[in-house]
């Protein structure tokens, strides 16, 4: 006959109750702790998150131009490596220019897309998308060159609406995302307009 002691199965059943309600809370919090996280940093390092102003024919940064491709955005605190590679899965790994679209220096319609929630991390590179506002700067750093571009507007569209990848008669820079939040119903998308380009 096995001797049971009614102790040690409290305590193994108390252990085990409290790692379920711990794991329960983590999934339940973690869709928010970027939201949160990205709050309480914004505010303690920008008191005052105001508008960044670009002025056409300038460039806001006096630093080193990387080489290869890089994608700046200040309100979002993102500073991603662009990836360039012609297949659409190149997505789950960072902000992705879609093949077959412009790139800064060829002017037109520069196409980027991201996931706004991770399959490799809490949560993917355009998360706070959202967030931006208009007149806002993103920087693109493109083989050496710096683009500056002014954030002019944002939609949402259904996923069928394949126009956003369209030329553009003027540089522009696209970037879309899923939306809302957790899900791919449908995409956000935000535009910008090239404001200035500093060569190294």
């Amino acid at each position: 006959m096995i001797k049971v002691n009614v102790q040690q199965l409290h305590r193994l059943n108390n252990g085990l109750a409290i790692v379920a309600a711990s794991l329960g809370l983590y999934l339940i919090l973690s869709p928010f702790w970027p939201a949160v996280w990205w709050w309480a940093g914004h505010f303690s390092r920008h008191p005052n998150p105001t508008v960044v102003q670009v002025v056409k024919g300038t460039a806001p940064s006096t630093n080193l131009i990387p080489g290869g491709y890089w994608l700046d955005i200040p309100r979002m605190e993102l500073h991603r490596k662009i990836l360039t590679g012609p297949s659409v899965s190149e997505v789950d790994q960072g902000p992705w220019h879609v093949w077959g679209t412009s790139t800064p220096d060829k002017g037109s319609n520069m196409v980027i897309a991201g996931h706004r929630f991770g399959f490799f991390g809490p949560y993917g590179p355009f998360y706070h998308l959202d967030q931006l506002q208009a007149n806002d700067r993103i920087t693109i750093d493109w083989n050496g060159v710096e683009y500056t571009y002014k954030v002019f507007g944002s939609k949402v569209v259904p996923p069928t609406e394949v126009s956003v990848n369209n030329p553009t008669p003027q540089p522009q820079l696209t970037i879309y995302t899923c939306t809302p939040l957790w899900s791919a119903k449908d995409r956000l998308v935000v535009t910008a307009s090239l404001v200035a380009r500093r060569l190294p």
